[in-house]
């Protein structure tokens, strides 16, 4: 049984993704570490809710924001994305999120491949890709990658 409830973003999840993306912990782990200009971030929310390659979703648990999780459509790949709100990390949010997050993606799109990045040094979001089901693939200079297939 799920205690996970995931919803497709909608406008007023803007300023929330923008909370949690500009989180020092979520900066530091993040390939870019450059803290988001709010203008900057309606911007890109409005052009990802609107593609249809793009897949969002917020996460609730016991009607709390405990994070969120998108896919970006490459081809035959979706690259994910996905983030454990600061109030709600180390309590096994990370492993929910990406495990439903991908299973609710995969029934509803043909694609069989999902593919995320993590840096090296961010052990959280290691372990939570190996306890979902993902496969580490391939290790660039300051990632490793991750496949579910």
């Amino acid at each position: 049984m799920s205690f996970l409830n995931l919803n497709r973003w909608k406008t007023t999840d803007c300023e929330r993704l923008w909370q949690w993306a500009n989180d020092p912990l979520t900066r530091k782990m993040s390939f870019q570490q450059v803290v988001i200009p709010w203008q900057e971030h309606v911007q890109w929310f409005n052009q990802k809710i609107s593609d249809p390659y793009c897949v969002g979703y917020i996460a609730k648990r016991n009607s709390e924001y405990v994070g969120q999780i998108r896919f970006e459509i490459q081809e035959d790949t979706a690259l994910i994305d996905y983030t454990v709100a600061p109030l709600f990390r180390g309590k096994g949010n990370g492993v929910l999120i990406l495990k439903e997050g991908t299973r609710d993606f995969l029934k509803l799109n043909a694609l069989k491949r999902v593919k995320g990045y993590v840096k090296k040094k961010n052990i959280s979001s290691i372990k939570c890709f190996e306890k979902s089901g993902f496969t580490r693939v391939a290790e660039k200079k300051n990632a490793l990658v991750f496949e579910f297939m």
